[in-house]
């Protein structure tokens, strides 16, 4: 049996949406770990050999490559197609579940999601080494799943060792950590910002950005309230939202977004990156500017920060109401929606020009 060798963590039929094609071959601009960025051929990022390689002694030593080949990275491009088609504006559950499931796969099937699995069990063994310091009495101890002599085993062996088998379990079981999930999320809604100005989304090898107004920066990947965003190119990223009244059941909810927007989003984004940022050539590059100017300790960003700080206090303000009122067609939602959009931060907003114009053909104001 061939094994397949390079495994992409970040499959090419996502990086393809941020390339650019020359001679049949996909070039994006890219960082790599803090070194100057140069144009690559997609074909030689984000990836590692033998990464989903099953030992011989299992079934198929390919078969998680081959279940990401054929279930999951050939979704990218319909995702990308539904960002673009604007009629789009309801999926079907079994078409909501492979969204998910392809987006969230960014999260879980990458190197550092098997180092947190890995970090994990340094951290228990550790834990139970102090441990076995306070009970002398106590010479068993059971480690996942497994009888140890706490009195008698090295531990420095043994934390190699359950590393290895750390390895074999994240393979055979991170797909369950992704099913819980899509399984958790499939009655939720999609949404896709698209922006509206001339900036640019860029990536990185952990696109996914997990987003909690309740936990902040805890973070537990089930959370029905978290929200999770993927950038799908450099105009449009897909939002998975928490479970609403108004929004589920495989709605589509298209949201415009600017400027302001865009440079939060590539924050986080390289925040996240641990070896690899990526875009374009124009994206990063005035992303690098952007940034720059806007961590400047000037008045003009001090004012920004406080709009921001406002407008989302507003908007969850607005929220509140939705959920209470049972949808945006509710008076209580209309006359929220009128008040906000004479304030200052949302009177060029297309999102609430959108809606106001919508409200007007329905005849419900004037």
């Amino acid at each position: 049996m061939t094994i397949a060798k390079n495994h992409h963590y970040i499959p090419q039929s996502y990086l393809r949406n941020f390339a650019f094609e020359k001679n049949r071959e996909h070039y994006v601009f890219v960082r790599y770990r803090g070194e100057k960025f140069h144009t690559v051929n997609i074909r030689n990022i984000c990836s590692e050999n033998y990464f989903y390689t099953l030992p011989s002694d299992h079934v198929d030593p390919n078969i998680i490559e081959t279940f990401y080949a054929n279930n999951i990275d050939n979704v990218f491009p319909l995702l990308y197609e539904i960002a673009h088609n604007f009629s789009i504006e309801e999926v079907d559950q079994d078409t909501i579940k492979k969204i998910i499931r392809s987006a969230v796969s960014l999260y879980v099937r990458t190197p550092r999601f098997l180092r947190m699995y890995t970090e994990h069990i340094k951290l228990m063994l550790a834990n139970l080494h102090e441990r076995a310091q306070d009970y002398p009495h106590v010479e068993k101890a059971k480690f996942l799943g497994e009888e140890i002599d706490i009195r008698t085993v090295d531990f420095k062996q043994l934390e190699e060792e359950f590393v290895q088998k750390g390895k074999i379990i994240f393979l055979t079981q991170h797909l369950d950590v992704l099913e819980a999930f899509v399984e958790s999320r499939k009655a939720n809604c999609i949404g896709i910002n698209t922006i509206s100005d001339n900036s640019e989304f860029i990536t990185c090898d952990n696109p996914i950005i997990l987003a909690n107004s309740k936990t902040g920066d805890n973070f537990n990947l089930l959370d029905p309230k978290n929200t999770l965003y993927l950038p799908l190119g450099p105009k449009h990223m897909l939002a998975i939202l928490p479970e609403s009244y108004e929004w589920s059941g495989g709605k589509v909810l298209r949201i415009m977004s600017e400027k302001d927007f865009t440079i939060g989003i590539n924050s986080r984004l390289e925040n996240n990156s641990e070896s690899w940022i990526i875009g374009s050539k124009d994206s990063v590059n005035n992303y690098l500017v952007d940034i720059e100017l806007y961590n400047r300790e000037i008045p003009e960003n001090f004012q920004r920060l406080d709009d921001i700080k406002e407008k989302a206090k507003l908007m969850d303000e607005l929220n509140v109401v939705l959920n209470q009122s049972g949808g945006e067609l509710n008076v209580a939602v209309i006359t929220k929606i009128v008040e906000l959009s004479k304030n200052r931060l949302f009177k060029d907003d297309p999102n609430f020009e959108r809606h106001l114009k919508n409200l007007k053909e329905q005849g419900l104001i004037q």
